[in-house]
């Protein structure tokens, strides 16, 4: 079930992008897009760009998703394989920030549209997801912005509260926000929060909770 519901989020992902070309349009915009599926207690993660998941579980701020810009030595290399190039300012073909992405059409095929697919277990410790784009993470850390908002139990009022903050710290760029928010806050466990890569953990299903978006002019995110 795992390789279908990658296969699933990838074919999504070409769909769009390949049926601009199908039909002749010269989309010179575009978008990063990320998209949380939950599947029994598996979560499912796809991305293009520099949007983040970062899942808050067992007391920690794990970050599922990997940023798709040209500072990562394996997206540069990809960049060139496809015939693209890179200036000196991180710029792909000297026009875009990041490397992969959906639309873009002109860039392709130095811009990927292929996203990442992502899976991991959640456990009765899986609190809350943050799905946000760049604008957001620009200005905060993982660690911080799951500190910010552990102790809130509405999702809507959290994915407010971390839109806000991005946009009293300076962002300057699109802000959206989405919270998915798993059970209540244990507010027994102690506030210490490290960041860590996937794991792997094993659980029973959990109880979706409550979800909300929030956003200031910003890019696509799905749950």
């Amino acid at each position: 079930m795992g390789d279908y519901i990658t296969n699933l989020l990838t074919g999504k992902f070409y769909c769009y992008s390949f049926n601009n070309l199908r039909l002749h349009r010269r989309c010179e915009d575009g978008t990063t897009a990320l998209v949380a599926y939950i599947y029994r207690d598996t979560l499912f993660v796809a991305n293009v760009g520099d949007s983040r998941a970062v899942l808050y579980q067992d007391d920690r701020a794990i970050q599922i998703t990997s940023d798709h810009r040209s500072d990562l030595d394996s997206e540069l290399n990809a960049v060139r394989e496809r015939g693209g190039f890179v200036t000196e300012t991180g710029r792909v073909n000297g026009i875009l920030s990041v490397t992969r992405s959906l639309g873009d059409v002109d860039l392709h095929p130095a811009i990927s549209w292929t996203p990442d697919v992502f899976s991991i277990k959640l456990t009765g410790e899986s609190e809350f997801l943050i799905l946000a784009c760049d604008g957001f993470w620009d200005v905060i850390s993982n660690e911080d912005a799951v500190a910010f908002i552990r102790d809130e139990v509405d999702a809507k009022f959290a994915a407010t509260k971390l839109r806000d903050f991005a946009y009293s710290a300076g962002s300057t760029d699109n802000i959206s926000v989405v919270v998915v928010r798993f059970g209540a806050p244990k507010h027994n466990l102690p506030r210490k929060c490290v960041s860590q890569e996937i794991g792997n953990h094993r659980s029973p299903r959990l109880r979706l909770n409550t979800i909300h978006s929030v956003s200031h002019d910003g890019d696509s995110l799905s749950y």
